[in-house]
């Protein structure tokens, strides 16, 4: 990681400043140039007794502007407990500027920032001892760019970039040969124009001194010789000094052939733009650049009076899950201007026909997630047309259900499985709006519907047994309103666990324990089960504090396949070894591990959420279970009480309305009732039989 940022930093070395008088040209549409349009980045947290542990927050970002993002996958331990970090973090800090935009109402800034600035303080602090020491030392620049950069294929460019500072030329051999398509995912569609400047307003403000943003324009084309997209020009600057008050700048465009004369004129038809917080080889945290109205200027060729002209400057605005709005640039007189569209690889003359009598077009009846090329013409009368510009967008993903009105019925959303083993599986699912009952229709992966096993449960889960083992089924499920009225039917596919019988040992062999598996755990006690074949005279095991060696843990001989562990130390990690005794013969060892939960924390400091209740206040019976049990609420009752498999996925959620409420246990297992109350959570474990 700190390569990314010496890198291309080093990279942003390479700008200067060039202002040159220019002609009037046309103005292309950059996406969201005037940063007027703010997308929201979700925050991540991890959970940790079933209560979430920010990583980091949710940030905001510019709308249709990319940024880096680094991937970590570290295993961190919290109060005692191994809590694994699995995400992309979002290298980047910047804010909406919402006062003083010297044009709209908004404008961009960006910072230089440390890892610290951007993961919580807890996380951070946990991981920090196992992060390359330069990573939490090192200054990053925010980048962002109109197209997707992927850092990593960046990267190997920029190994000798040292060598390559004297000269843009230099610079630019560095894309020789390299197919850019590898490395940058989109742009800005240039359909024929030919960009010459840059134009915006900025002002900068060092950490201490001598900080610098820059900003980075490369012009690209595809070589249908050698199947690459290539760089084919360029525009640089670090100009970008101090000054509090937003100041005009304006960066030129060459084409290759003016950087380097011994090489041909290649037209660009697409440009990318990057903009960085610092430009320097020693970037500052917290320096940060201020920009504002970015306007990309470029020729259009006049169009002959026997021609008509082209479309470009092709952008997709206002998307969502069904819509998309077009927007572009023409020149002349067009009639009207035709658009084409259809699903993306499809052939031209089989799309969908629209016309338009201006430069927008809003698409409707649009597939949610789904990626459509799009082609727009101009039409100047019954024989003239001018040629084609595309463009693809991807829709947005469908996400909430919709509450039904009076005459529909909802439909299953959040289908999952809850879980499975060789010959069973229970299945969950969520709903909305007053539903009677529920239908399923069960049978082997491809069974035609009306074919299958059909049942009907009022419980918005159901379990099904005498399966086949190593088979795939598939379940589908529709909510059911009463007065025949039903809603879509919601399908998943899941798979038995395949039998896999142990193996019986030979007559002067000792079976091997299987499946050891722990059956409960507290602050002080845990129970440890297991499986065997053969006859067997009885186990032997071994415990002790994770890690410890075999031969120096407690030692302990049981006759029935389960052991009970006693007067264990709260918030910590023990290793646990079982083995068969055959007379005098002995199995091979079996090992699992498992930590005691913490003791509540007394600290007006601890954030956790987990609140001390005494016994009394919340009682289930019976405990252990056989398919329900009676929840009683002595003192008030929850906010809402949430019913947990051990492995954390989430089987019930209801909202007691009395002190008392029947709570129904979906398979054989261990189970965590949460209940959510005024003064934080209590947690219950519940063992259904």
């Amino acid at each position: 990681m700190k390569r990314i940022s010496l890198l291309l930093i080093a990279l942003c070395v390479l700008f200067s400043f060039r202002a040159t008088a220019q002609a009037q040209d046309t103005a292309l549409a950059i996406p969201n140039g005037s940063f007027e349009n703010w997308s929201n980045g979700n925050g991540y947290s991890v959970t940790v007794f079933l209560l979430p542990l920010p990583v980091y927050g949710s940030y905001t970002y510019p709308t249709g502007w990319n940024y880096p993002a680094y991937p970590v996958n570290q295993t961190v331990t919290y109060s005692g407990m191994n809590v694994n970090v699995n995400t992309n973090i979002p290298l980047l800090k910047v804010s909406n500027i919402s006062s003083g935009a010297p044009h709209g109402s908004h404008a961009l800034k960006l910072q230089s920032f440390m890892l610290s600035d951007i993961i919580s303080s807890t996380v951070y602090n946990l991981a920090a001892s196992s992060l390359d020491p330069s990573l939490t030392t090192t200054v990053f620049p925010t980048v962002l760019s109109t197209g997707a950069v992927d850092i990593d294929q960046l990267l190997p460019l920029m190994s000798n970039i040292s060598s390559h500072l004297g000269s843009v030329s230099q610079m630019v051999s560095l894309f020789a040969n390299v197919d850019m398509n590898t490395i940058i995912d989109g742009g800005i569609d240039l359909n024929g124009a030919k960009p010459s400047r840059l134009t915006g307003q900025y002002k900068y403000t060092s950490a201490t001194s001598g900080d610098n943003g820059g900003i980075l324009m490369l012009g690209t084309k595809y070589n249908t010789a050698t199947h690459k997209r290539e760089v084919v020009g360029a525009g640089y600057t670090v100009a970008l000094t101090d000054t509090a008050t937003y100041t005009p700048f304006e960066v030129t465009y060459s084409p290759l052939s003016e950087i380097n004369p011994s090489s041909p004129y290649i037209e660009a038809d697409s440009l990318i733009l990057l903009l960085f917080s610092s430009a320097n080889m020693s970037p500052q945290q917290g320096s940060a650049l201020f920009l504002d109205n970015l306007q990309l200027w470029a020729h259009v060729d006049p169009v002959p009076a026997d021609t008509c002209s082209a479309v470009f400057g092709l952008t997709v605005s206002n998307m969502d899950t069904t819509h998309a709005t077009l927007n572009w640039i023409y020149e002349g007189s067009p009639n009207h201007f035709e658009a084409e569209y259809g699903v993306q690889g499809f052939t031209q003359g089989n799309g969908t026909l629209v016309n338009a009598n201006g430069n927008s077009l809003t698409l409707s009846g649009l597939q949610p997630d789904t990626q459509y090329d799009v082609y727009v013409r101009c039409v100047c009368d019954s024989t003239l047309a001018g040629n084609w510009a595309m463009t693809t967008f991807r829709t947005d993903t469908l996400v909430p259900p919709v509450i039904p009105g009076p005459d529909t019925c909802s439909a299953v959303f959040n289908l999952r499985v809850i879980d499975v083993d060789t010959t069973q599986v229970t299945i969950g699912w969520g709903f909305e709006g007053d539903v009677l009952d529920f239908e399923v229709e069960y049978g082997t992966q491809g069974f035609t519907q009306g074919g299958g096993t059909t049942l009907h449960t009022s419980e918005s889960f159901l379990h099904l047994s005498n399966l086949h083992p190593g088979t795939c089924y598939d379940i589908y499920v529709r909510c059911g309103c009463g007065n025949s009225l039903w809603g879509n039917w919601s399908m998943i596919t899941f798979c038995t666990d395949t039998l896999v019988p142990p193996v019986i040992p030979e007559p002067d062999t000792c079976s091997a324990v299987f499946n050891l598996h722990v059956i409960n755990v507290d602050t002080t006690h845990a129970t440890i089960g297991w499986n065997f074949e053969g006859d067997i005279l009885d186990f032997e095991a071994e415990y002790g504090a994770q890690g410890f060696t075999q031969g120096n843990g407690t030692t302990v001989h049981v006759s029935e396949s389960y052991l009970y562990l006693p007067d264990l130390t709260p918030g910590t990690c023990y290793d646990v070894y079982v083995r068969c005794m055959c007379d005098t013969l002995g199995g091979e060892w079996s090992m699992i591990s498992f930590c005691t939960d913490t003791l509540p924390s007394d600290n007006p400091g601890d954030n956790t959420g987990i609140q001390t209740y005494t016994a009394e206040s919340i009682q289930v019976y019976p405990n252990p279970a056989h398919g329900q049990c009676i929840v009683q609420f002595k003192n008030e009752l929850p906010k809402v009480v949430r019913l947990y498999t051990i492995e954390g996925a989430l089987v019930q959620e209801t909202i007691p309305s009395k002190e008392t409420m029947e709570l129904r246990l979906p398979a054989i297992g261990v189970f965590i009732l949460s209940c959510e109350m005024n003064g934080g959570t209590v947690l219950r474990k519940i063992v259904n039989h």
